[in-house]
């Protein structure tokens, strides 16, 4: 009775379009309700579709699952999975074409050739090689540091899929080690948490000064338990009086800025503007009319 006040009716076509979401009861405990779910997952998740890719002249094309040869998109880095080895994996979307093992992909950012030697599906810890897959599957690499969330692989080269969003931060800090000898663990960590977008790093416009930003203060959370558990590096963070940010658009020398405002530039050197309230954002806007913000990186 309380879904039928409290639900929706359930339509297939408006949960492929996102406008719907299905909730299951169970428990995986006792391993109630747990292949009805599976069996729904199947059946109402969308198959393998064709998706947009920029190519070198900068026009869009659409990617064929079918007809295209092998390629992916890094969408994941986790480092530290296994403490004892210190590795990194990039987890891959299959997007178009048959993945086998073994096959040589060329790396479009850097333009070289890979060899996707050791590719594995995981289950909690337990991890299995993969022989052949599909798109839409999901494949782990180990990662020996060349690969970047936002990375296109494939067999044919000429385009690189469409970029992830990046929301724009609303927590800012000072991150340090409290003890100066560990610094080179820190930095490697911070870089590593980077990577991975548990957090993003910002830097003042002369690059002397840096400070970590994310989206909400549960990231600042995880950056201190992993920096202690996985670098063994103990942080103080000081969290900044800035709530909202916008990336500029526009010259950053002829922006005028609110005084109680930053400007700091982003890992991709774009111009990023830091407000204590929404009322400077305004007002920033407001006195800039040759300049706009974005929302989205």
């Amino acid at each position: 009775e309380l879904l039928d006040i409290a639900g929706n009716p359930f339509s297939k076509d408006d949960f492929q379009n996102g406008k719907v979401t299905p909730v299951f009861f169970g428990s995986a405990m006792t391993n109630f309700g747990v292949e009805a779910f599976f069996d729904a997952f199947v059946e109402f998740a969308p198959s393998a579709h064709g998706r947009l890719a920029d190519a070198p002249d900068g026009r869009e094309m659409m990617i064929d699952p079918v007809e295209t040869q092998f390629s992916a998109y890094v969408f994941k880095l986790q480092a530290n999975m296994n403490p004892r080895h210190r590795d990194s994996t990039a987890f891959l979307r299959v997007c178009s074409g048959r993945f086998e093992r073994d096959v040589v992909v060329k790396h479009h950012r850097t333009n070289t050739e890979v060899r996707l030697s050791r590719p594995h599906s995981m289950v909690a810890k337990e991890r299995n090689t993969v022989d052949v897959a599909y798109p839409g599957d999901v494949i782990g690499i180990i990662n020996p540091g060349i690969f970047q969330i936002g990375d296109t692989i494939s067999v044919a080269d000429g385009f690189n899929y469409k970029p992830l969003p990046q929301f724009q931060p609303e927590v800012f800090a000072r991150v340090r080690p409290t003890d100066t000898g560990m610094r080179k663990s820190f930095d490697k960590g911070i870089e590593q948490l980077a990577r991975e977008g548990t957090i993003q790093i910002l830097r003042s416009l002369d690059g002397l000064e840096f400070f970590v930003a994310a989206v909400g203060k549960l990231q600042f959370d995880v950056l201190e338990f992993r920096l202690q558990s996985e670098y063994r590096v103990k942080v103080v963070v000081d969290v900044l009086p800035y709530e909202s940010s916008a990336w500029l658009v526009g010259e950053v020398e002829a922006f005028k800025p609110p005084s109680d405002a930053l400007v700091v530039k982003d890992s991709r050197d774009r111009a990023v503007v830091l407000f204590r309230s929404s009322w400077s954002k305004n007002f920033a806007s407001e006195r800039n009319p040759d300049h706009s913000f974005r929302d989205m990186g």
